[in-house]
């Protein structure tokens, strides 16, 4: 080996040296006691009130499924605390009222055979209520419809071929 490539690999090992060097250990953070009224933090009580900030702003834009999401954490939180059951109670009455309206709008919208306006309100009902299988079911069947005007009804690219009847001696002559 020759000096100057010696000089390279010692200066590539000093330099990998440098980069594998063991990283500083950052403090550990302090351990909080989570225990109300022990400790200088309330841990359960700031992700309550986070919790409840979430829910109360899901439900003031109208996003049910969100709100309703938020109430069943904080009843799994704090069981005993009634508000919390009374707010999913109404946050649950509001989604179905809501899917209810929309899914009215929807089947308006497709009697007038709007299929545009009926999967958008379909698409409504869905997100006020997630598990509603009629809204689901329907958007299924305007799929199809859609699917079956643009895909079905138009020849193939290439012609018709004449399906293959596996004789194949035939074509060799």
């Amino acid at each position: 080996m020759t000096p100057r490539m010696l000089r390279l690999v010692l200066l590539a090992s000093v330099v990998l040296a440098g980069c594998a060097a063991r990283p500083a250990t950052a403090p550990r953070p302090s351990t909080v006691d989570a225990r109300p009224g022990v400790g200088s933090l309330d841990a359960t009580g700031a992700i309550v009130n986070r919790l409840k900030a979430r829910a109360r702003e899901a439900q003031s834009g109208q996003r049910w499924a969100e709100a309703i999401t938020q109430w069943e954490v904080l009843v799994l939180l704090q069981p005993e605390e009634s508000a919390h059951l009374e707010a999913l109670d109404a946050a649950r009455q509001a989604a179905r009222e809501a899917g209810a309206a929309h899914w009215r709008t929807a089947e308006a919208a497709r009697n007038r055979r709007n299929p545009d306006a009926a999967v958008l309100a379909y698409l409504r009902v869905l997100a006020a209520d997630p598990h509603h299988t009629g809204a689901a079911a329907a958007l299924k069947t305007i799929e199809a419809e859609r699917a079956g005007r643009t895909w079905l009804n138009r020849p193939p690219r290439g012609g018709y071929t004449a399906p293959a009847t596996g004789d194949e001696s035939s074509d060799r002559r």
